[in-house]
């Protein structure tokens, strides 16, 4: 199995911008899947094409992406935002309706995984 496939349209040059902390936590979330047997397929990096409608800027500006569900049960989508919720809280973007700090969320039949733009990383970097 491979960690990870992504949709025929993602451009994973896109990666190389991405926001530090997203790329540890799509380290995180790669690590999940291959210990939980999930397929990890990539739906959306950057959202910069005029047919796409956002909530936010998170895909714009290289701090989000978002991941099919398409061959997961709910218990197990659910099991996968909790993880990355719980163990990257503080990482999180801030929801305009909530004011919450969430990491992953599933809507519209995918996982979205954002990160907020000052979020500080030194607690898991030591020296």
């Amino acid at each position: 199995m491979k960690l990870f496939d992504c949709k025929s349209d993602v451009d994973l040059y896109d990666m190389q911008d991405w926001h530090e902390a997203l790329l540890w936590i799509f380290a995180a979330t790669v690590r999940y899947c291959k210990q939980n047997n999930l397929a990890l397929v990539i739906t959306s990096l950057r959202s910069d094409r005029e047919n796409v409608q956002s909530v936010s800027s998170t895909h714009a500006e290289n701090r989000a992406l978002d991941i099919r569900t398409r061959d997961w049960d709910l218990p197990t989508i659910h099991k996968l935002c909790y993880f990355l919720n719980t163990n990257y809280s503080d990482w999180g973007a801030i929801g305009k309706k909530s004011g919450k700090s969430t990491v992953c969320l599933y809507h519209n039949n995918h996982i979205h995984i954002q990160v907020r733009r000052d979020c500080r990383m030194e607690r898991y970097l030591k020296q």
